[in-house]
Order: structure tokens, then C-alpha cells, then sequence
């Protein structure tokens, strides 16, 4: 299912284990080179500055290239552009799969651009065709997300597979009825920490190696939509936009109290998760929360001016950040934020030994046939003279 080739996959894996996680600064450049030719790749992945120029420069062609292919049929361009650009779409998609194919891009910038153009095409052209319901769009961005992330190892597709299937979800259980409605918010709290336990879980197999980045997307979306699901802020407002409350100033949103206990615990939840089960990514991202925290506070209960609440917040954030880093200055049960060498260590043991075979083997060679014993002879005790 995956386009790329899996063994140049497998192959830029081992380079990163070899050359940046083993003792990065012991490595001369003929040992890097060395280990490139033991683990070869013919993937074109150009350096970030190029990746990007790239990227900008293909979605300038297919810009040009739409508009190009809009003036083919400017007699009737209002009716036939929404064709036009299905087709754009569907042939973008051609090209993306030639590049990786026979071209061998791998996150060089074209391949990049050429899905995210043929995936907003697709949508945008199907929506102008058959104006669908929001439920349909998020069912189709689900799932050319998912088939865009399985294919193509794109981890923004794979955060936003998981966004479109929650909102699925959510459209789709508040047509139940008011009971739904009210409960909507813990529904979708569940069925993100199901997803993020599940994921956890999984990928701590190896069955998956090429999509374990996409598996850290997958539990770090997890986690904010947890929260995102159960802040005041979010929830009052998407009360207001879909079941119409803004009219009722005075109205509360059901279970307010409990959204507000979420919004300022679940934060300090996961900064204590994340250090009692040494998750660095859950750490993170309760840390990160904390701004998102303050921000509801503060817009809900203006007690400070702006400029104020926002250096507080920030003040708070580092403190936070900082206190945590001396506590872990000291390891705590094998967690620690020093940064040491240990990590792996018997995968690095044995990159190490690959290294010593690789890099002493004709040394060997070389000794082995310039010295030469023999000739030698003795005798006494019935030995035979000959060593």
C-alpha cells in the first residue's frame, strides 16, 4: 500500500539510528559515507530550504496550469469549471504517483504539493458538483485523509483523518436528539482517549515501522482533542453554532462546571501522565494546553487587561516548563530531560559492531596476508620438529 519503496525506507531508518542517534560527533565523514553506502537510498530528498522552494514552485505551475486549462472553455467557464477541476484533481493525483514512482520523490516538495493540490481539488470540485452536507464532507475528507496518510506516510493528512472522523461523529450522534446534544462533548472525549489507547498500544509493536510517526500524530491529536472536547470554550461556543444558544445570553451550556474542571485540570492531567509514565509527547502537550487554558480563563473571566493576562500566562508556562526540567535533572525512574547517549542501547551495540566489521574488515584482509608464520622447527619429547 505504501508508494515509496520500502527497503530504501528501511534503509534511511538505519542511516538515522547509525549516524544520529549513535554517538553523532565520533562519526568522521567517511564513516557517515560509509554507512550511506552500507544502507542505500535513491530517494530525491533535497534540504528543507529546497523542499520548500519546491513546494511553492509547483503549486505556482498548477496554478498556472488550471488557469490555463480554464481558458481552453472560457465560453462556459462558470458551469464547466467545477469538471475542470475534478479532472485538475484526479491528474494531479497522476502526477504525484509518478514522481514517487518512477522519479522517486520522497518528501522533496513535489510530492508534497502535488498531494495537497489534487486533495483540495477533489474536495472543492465534489462540494461545487454536489453541494453535500457538512456530514458528507467530513466522511470525505476522512477519508481521502486516511488513504492520503497510508499511502503517502503524510502526517498532517493523518491529524486531519482524525479531526474529520470526530466531527463525523459528532454530526452524526447530535441527530439524536437533545440527550445527544447534552452529551456530545463526553462522547467524543471517550472515543478520542479509545483512539489514543488503542494507538499507544499498537504502535509499540513493530508491525507498523513505517507508519510510527504517524502514530505519534495520531496519539498527540488524540490527546488535544480530548481537550478540545471538553474545554468550556470550545463547547460553549460550538453550542452557540449548531444548536443555536447565542440568541439565549442568559442560558448556560449543560454541565458547565464540569467542562471547567476539565479545562484546567486536564492540562496539569497530562504533564503528570507524561512524567509518571515518561511520555515525552503527553508532556508536551499538557504543557502546551497550559496557554490554552489561561486563554479561556481569561475570556471568560476578564480580571486582568490583555497585555497583562498574556504575560502571566507566558510567566506561568515557563515556570512550569522550567520546574519540570530541574526536576528531571535528576532521572526519576528512568526518565530524565538531560540529554544522555544511553538511548537504545542494544541497537546502538549493535550498530557498533557493524561498524567495527565495516570499518576494520580490509585492515584485516591486509594483515592476514602480509604476515605469514611458519618455517619454524623444535624437537625433544618425540615432537615432530614442525610448528
Amino acid at each position: 500500500m505504501i508508494a515509496y519503496n520500502k527497503i530504501w525506507l528501511d534503509n534511511l531508518s538505519n542511516r538515522e539510528k547509525s549516524i544520529n542517534d549513535f554517538y553523532p560527533h565520533i562519526f568522521t565523514d567517511i564513516q557517515k559515507e560509509n554507512i550511506e553506502n552500507q544502507y542505500p537510498a535513491g530517494f530525491y530528498s533535497p534540504n528543507f530550504f529546497v523542499r520548500i522552494g519546491l513546494f511553492i514552485l509547483t503549486f505556482i505551475i498548477a496554478g498556472f496550469s488550471l488557469g490555463l486549462l480554464s481558458l481552453l472553455f472560457i465560453s462556459n467557464v462558470g458551469y464547466s469549471f467545477n469538471f475542470i477541476l475534478l479532472f485538475f484533481g484526479l491528474v494531479s493525483y497522476g502526477l504525484l504517483e509518478f514522481f514517487v514512482q518512477f522519479k522517486n520523490h520522497y518528501q522533496s516538495g513535489v510530492d508534497d504539493a502535488l498531494l495537497w493540490i489534487s486533495a483540495i481539488s477533489i474536495v472543492v470540485s465534489l462540494n461545487l458538483l454536489l453541494a453535500i452536507t457538512l456530514s458528507l464532507n467530513a466522511l470525505l475528507i476522512c477519508v481521502l485523509s486516511v488513504y492520503f496518510s497510508v499511502r503517502f506516510l503524510d502526517k498532517i493528512m493523518t491529524a486531519i483523518a482524525i479531526a474529520a472522523f470526530m466531527a463525523l461523529v459528532f454530526l452524526l450522534y447530535i441527530k439524536a436528539g437533545s440527550f445527544a446534544k447534552a452529551t456530545s462533548p463526553f462522547v467524543l472525549m471517550m472515543i478520542a482517549s479509545l483512539i489514543y489507547f488503542y494507538t499507544k498500544n499498537k504502535f509499540q509493536e513493530n508491525n507498523y515501522k513505517h507508519y510510527y510517526s504517524n502514530g505519534i500524530v495520531i496519539k498527540i491529536t488524540s490527546l488535544l482533542l480530548i481537550y478540545f472536547a471538553g474545554n468550556y470554550f470550545v463547547v460553549r461556543e460550538m453550542s452557540n453554532r449548531f444548536f443555536n444558544l447565542a440568541s439565549k445570553v442568559n442560558v448556560n451550556i449543560p454541565f458547565a462546571w464540569v467542562f471547567w474542571i476539565f479545562t484546567i485540570a486536564i492540562p496539569i492531567l497530562y504533564i503528570w501522565w507524561g512524567l509518571k509514565k515518561k511520555d515525552i509527547f503527553t508532556l508536551r502537550t499538557g504543557l502546551l494546553l497550559i496557554a490554552a487554558m489561561v486563554f479561556t480563563v481569561r475570556y471568560y473571566h476578564s480580571v486582568l487587561p490583555l497585555e497583562i493576562a498574556m504575560l502571566l500566562g507566558g510567566i506561568i508556562l515557563i515556570s512550569i516548563s522550567y520546574a519540570v526540567t530541574k526536576y528531571l535533572v535528576l532521572p526519576k525512574n528512568g526518565f530524565t530531560a538531560t540529554n544522555i547517549d544511553t538511548r537504545n542501547k542494544q541497537s546502538k551495540l549493535n550498530i557498533e559492531s557493524l561498524i567495527i566489521a565495516e570499518t576494520f574488515s580490509n585492515n584485516t584482509n591486509a594483515a592476514a596476508h602480509d604476515t605469514n608464520f611458519g618455517g619454524g622447527s623444535g624437537g625433544g619429547a618425540g615432537a615432530s620438529g614442525q610448528f
